[in-house]
């Protein structure tokens, strides 16, 4: 019997559920399908063990984020037995078609250059591109990047004379349009909700 958490995930009940026959191995693959009610399952091309307990529904894509990328500057990350620099934003449409999104090359470049120490950091979709939050200080490269056809803009602790600080944030939440984030920042005192628009009018819908 299938039950939440062990090897199905919920979708909006429109979408169905993805779903695994087998416990999720450490070091192989674990095929995953989606199930709607009257229709053949469909192939997913994404392994179990990468999909997150609760999947996001993104409305201004009309898909689902099923685990947000993960980056680390000088360092690794154990991935089914296997040291890795980076992994990917994935999402599912609800046809079942998958895309991952990985931290842009030139970005990694100028961060890989910026820091002494190293640094971790993560990305997610948004309907301004993909979205890159480093954590790290001003001078090694933090903040928040957006990255869209190629271009890199740093939209959140630029460079400035306080070059020291840190850049950490507690929270973040991507606007149901995708258009805006919400974040506290650690630096702040007292915390204060920030709000950053990322989309250009010629965006937003």
């Amino acid at each position: 019997m299938s039950f939440y958490g062990h090897n199905i995930r919920y979708l909006k009940p429109r979408d169905g559920v993805l779903q695994w026959a087998d416990a999720v191995a450490r070091d192989a693959t674990t095929p995953v399908f989606l199930a709607k009610p009257n229709s053949a399952p469909i192939p997913v091309d994404v392994d179990a063990g990468d999909i997150a307990l609760v999947p996001s529904y993104l409305p201004f894509s009309d898909q689902y984020l099923l685990t947000a990328g993960r980056f680390v500057i000088r360092g690794g990350i154990d991935h089914r037995g296997k040291m890795v620099d980076q992994l990917p934003a994935i999402t599912v449409a609800r046809d079942g078609h998958v895309t991952r999104e990985m931290l842009p090359v030139r970005l990694k470049a100028v961060l890989d250059g910026l820091a002494t120490g190293g640094g971790d950091g993560s990305t997610r979709p948004t309907a301004a591109g993909l979205l890159v939050i480093y954590n790290s200080s001003r001078a090694q490269g933090a903040g928040f990047y957006v990255s869209d056809g190629g271009a890199v803009k740093r939209v959140w602790c630029v460079p400035s004379a306080l070059s020291g600080d840190a850049c950490l944030l507690e929270r973040l939440e991507v606007s149901p349009d995708g258009c805006q984030i919400a974040f506290v920042a650690q630096t702040d005192y007292p915390k204060t909700v920030k709000i950053i628009r990322l989309c250009s009018s010629a965006r937003e819908k």
